[in-house]
């Protein structure tokens, strides 16, 4: 399912197991599928082209690798892949800042329990 505004992509997914019917096609549309919309972050598609010069050697590498290649086959899946790609770096960057929280707090608890064991002194 994808979105597409002036300039922008929705990417979203949903996973369907047996053939839908209409009906449910229809709930899905009405209920489902605008949350799914929502969630998604905009990604503006754009091409860009290379300007800086290639070797030849180098060049012809990389075309008989991306004929080799199985490409995306249209611009919703491109979509949904770089919104993946942001929704796994935003998930690293949350766990490194939940394990950095969690260093720091057990190094408070080390140092309070070697000021309470030097309390008694």
């Amino acid at each position: 399912m994808c979105a597409i505004e002036v300039g922008n992509v929705h990417p979203s997914s949903a996973k369907i197991i047996t053939e839908p019917q209409d009906a449910e096609i229809l709930h899905f549309v009405h209920h489902d599928a605008w949350a799914l919309l929502e969630r998604s972050a905009g990604i503006v598609a754009t091409d860009e082209v290379a300007t800086r010069k290639v070797n030849p050697k180098r060049l012809s590498r990389l075309v008989a690798k991306e004929r080799n290649r199985r490409g995306i086959s249209s611009r919703a899946q491109q979509a949904i892949q770089a919104d993946l790609e942001a929704r796994k770096k935003e998930k690293k960057q949350n766990a490194r800042e939940r394990k950095k929280a969690l260093a720091e707090r057990k190094r408070e608890m080390k140092i309070y329990k070697a000021k309470a064991r030097h309390r008694g002194r």
